[in-house]
């Protein structure tokens, strides 16, 4: 999962020295849509919440839920 994060998150980098950085909300998006069907629950979690979420928000959860399926 980390080395998932982290290939994400270069990939961000790169799009922000271009100037096409994305939102929070964006970030997010993108990793709950790249997350294998095992996180289903927490992705729907997410998408179901009311309050606002950033991606350190998502990333501590999913490291959690990884931790806690092992």
């Amino acid at each position: 999962m980390s080395g998932h994060v982290m290939e994400l998150k270069d990939l961000a980098m790169e799009k922000k020295g271009a100037n096409c950085g994305l939102s929070e909300e964006d970030m997010c998006a993108v990793l709950l849509r790249s997350l294998p069907s095992i996180f289903e629950s927490l992705v729907q979690a997410f998408w179901m919440s009311v309050a606002g979420f950033s991606s350190s928000d998502l990333l501590g959860k999913l490291i959690a839920d990884e931790v806690r399926q092992r």
